[in-house]
């Protein structure tokens, strides 16, 4: 809105208000002396544009979006620790205080809950992240080092999985989720607010509603994970969003909170390469594409667009032309069924080698 108002553009204007019979010409004392003021001035404007961008939810941004939000009693859903148990080995008697830090190889971090005491050779101990993010759910045996060392301990490994670790809730998904609110306002029980009750857990991307779908006063809410694919049927997630919404749902409503069903989709491509170019990176950024373009389709298409694909494909970096490519066996676009969400499951890109003219 302010992007005219230039140093230039407010000196020019200010020169422009002085009596013509005093020299203005750059150098002169009037011009050097106006300078400053024009600089502070177009600051002032660029600051403005911020505020500007601050002030609407769609532009807004970190602290000013949460701000913007809280208005409307919408609360970014922060991120959870990961966790998971570890086995100390070592000579008995020796004493694990809580606190006690583990790790990867890769040097992510994990803290004891409790003190313990080695009996009979080993002692199992609750760990969590020592910060959130889902970057600490990990499988079994990957943790394996001590960062400080204790006397009597010989070993330490986790033996199942790390779990249960999610990041904080990305702005895009929390201004949509604030869109959702302002838009498709919730009043007594109806679809859109299943939706919200759904989407106000932590870890939580989507939700989908069904009414009556098995008869009167019966609800269906389907839900996918912040990165839009399907939750473990025996999680603890889904599991929480159930007891959210039936603490929440109007009396007498039957409810099923169900995960939503996974739909794998696989390509297979044969492509030609441009010059030094890597096709491991082709390969890296094709898939993140595909991912966000599943992401975006979720609960909202009943198709996966063939061609959509094929675009992605030699729009990625590298990829100078697409000789073939299948989709799940087959060029047609893929049927999205109403209780299923697309997720990406093996990508395989081979390379055709350029033949020269002769």
């Amino acid at each position: 809105m302010y992007e005219m108002y230039t140093k230039e553009f407010l000196q020019n204007r200010m020169l422009g208000r002085i009596k013509t019979d005093i020299d203005k010409s750059e150098g002169s004392f009037t011009f050097d002396a106006i300078a400053p003021a024009a600089i502070e001035l177009a600051q002032t404007y660029i600051e403005l544009n911020g505020i500007l961008e601050k002030a609407f939810a769609q532009t807004s941004y970190g602290e000013w979006l949460e701000k913007r939000a809280e208005e409307y009693g919408v609360y970014r859903k922060a991120g959870t620790r990961a966790y998971g148990a570890v086995t100390f080995y070592g000579a008995d008697g020796t004493a694990v205080p809580e606190g006690t830090l583990v790790q990867t190889e890769a040097g992510l971090q994990y803290e004891t809950v409790k003190e313990i005491t080695i009996a009979q050779g080993n002692a199992i101990v609750n760990i969590r992240a020592v910060t959130e993010g889902t970057q600490y759910n990990i499988p079994a045996r990957t943790i394996s080092q001590l960062p400080v060392q204790l006397t009597g301990i010989t070993k330490v490994e986790n033996t199942g999985p790390i779990v249960e670790g999610r990041d904080m809730e990305s702005e895009s998904d929390f201004i949509q989720r604030l869109l959702l609110k302002v838009r498709k306002p919730a009043t007594s029980g109806n679809k859109n607010h299943y939706r919200q009750w759904a989407l106000e857990v932590p870890g939580i991307g989507d939700s989908k509603v069904f009414s009556l779908w098995n008869g009167a006063g019966t609800v269906k809410v389907l839900v996918v994970d912040s990165n839009r694919n399907p939750l473990n049927p025996e999680g603890e997630l889904l599991k929480t969003v159930r007891d959210y919404i039936n603490d929440n749902r109007p009396l007498g409503a039957d409810v099923t909170v169900e995960s939503a069903r996974r739909l794998d989709i696989n390509i297979a491509a044969n492509v030609e390469v441009e010059k030094d170019h890597s096709m491991d990176l082709i390969m890296q950024e094709f898939k993140t594409k595909i991912v966000a373009y599943l992401k975006s389709i979720t609960f909202l298409d009943n198709f996966v667009n063939y061609l959509q694909i094929g675009k992605i494909l030699v729009d990625t970096d590298g990829v100078k032309r697409c000789h073939s490519m299948k989709v799940n066996g087959g060029t047609d676009d893929i049927e999205i069924d109403a209780e299923e969400c697309p997720v990406l499951n093996e990508v395989n890109i081979a390379q055709t080698v350029e033949q020269e003219v002769s």
